[in-house]
């Protein structure tokens, strides 16, 4: 199978552990592409993926998108950063909604299955604003999904809350883009990221947002599942 994987710096992977990396070790005979790019909203991907070069015949695609539209609002430096990275953020769920089915509509002849996955976390405090925002997004990515007959929604978080039961952690939230940058550089192995996670009092990441081995393994393992099946078919 041929897979494409669009999405941010969790698809990525060059800040935490790769989720794709663990998942092409459990596909070795199949072509996998990583088009995924550190601070990538909505907007910023759709704009992205047109100027892409795919690979011939994609089987199935994966889209991870949205935690960035609502991370650009946990420090007012950060739409600065933004700004200058020409990265365009969506202002409103409206805007977002929008973004995100020309995403989808672009995607539907390009492949055979999409499966979309909902937007990850910012601070393990599930119940925080940032968080219930992410829920909202979440919800959209879904009912739009249920629009498109090849289209797959994967609510990861759910997945996440009720498979891998998170203690009680910290409520530290990375808010500064010099240390992420300096985690990325620094944390250059799961066994210092997954330390660092400790330090900080994080159980399924190591800044609360970028993966460690615990929730980059269970990814890895959901998003296994949902292709293995798509083989069976």
């Amino acid at each position: 199978m041929r897979i494409i994987f669009l999405g941010d710096s969790l698809t990525r992977g060059n800040i935490g552990v790769s989720y794709l990396d663990l998942l092409k070790q459990k596909l070795p005979n199949h072509e996998l592409y990583n088009f995924g790019k550190n601070g990538d909203p909505v907007v910023s991907l759709y704009k992205r993926m047109k100027k892409i070069q795919y690979p011939k015949n994609i089987d199935t695609a994966f889209v991870w998108i949205g935690t960035n539209d609502v991370f650009v609002k946990v420090n007012n430096r950060f739409p600065v950063i933004k700004k200058i990275l020409g990265q365009t953020w969506t202002e409103n769920h409206e805007e977002f909604k929008d973004y995100y089915r020309k995403i989808l509509d672009f995607l539907k002849y390009k492949t055979g299955k999409i499966f979309t996955v909902s937007p990850w976390i910012i601070g393990e405090d599930f119940d925080n604003i940032w968080n219930k925002e992410l829920d909202e997004l979440s919800i959209i990515i879904k009912n739009i999904s249920k629009s498109y007959d090849n289209v797959e929604f994967i609510d990861i978080k759910k997945l996440v809350v009720e498979k891998i039961e998170p203690q009680k952690s910290s409520d530290y939230i990375v808010d500064n883009s010099f240390n992420v940058i300096f985690d990325a550089l620094t944390l250059n192995s799961s066994k210092r990221i997954d330390k660092k996670a400790l330090d900080r009092g994080l159980f399924l990441t190591m800044d609360g947002v970028h993966l460690n081995s615990r929730s980059a393994c269970f990814i890895a393992d959901v998003l296994y599942d949902h292709i293995v099946k798509e083989m069976d078919l």
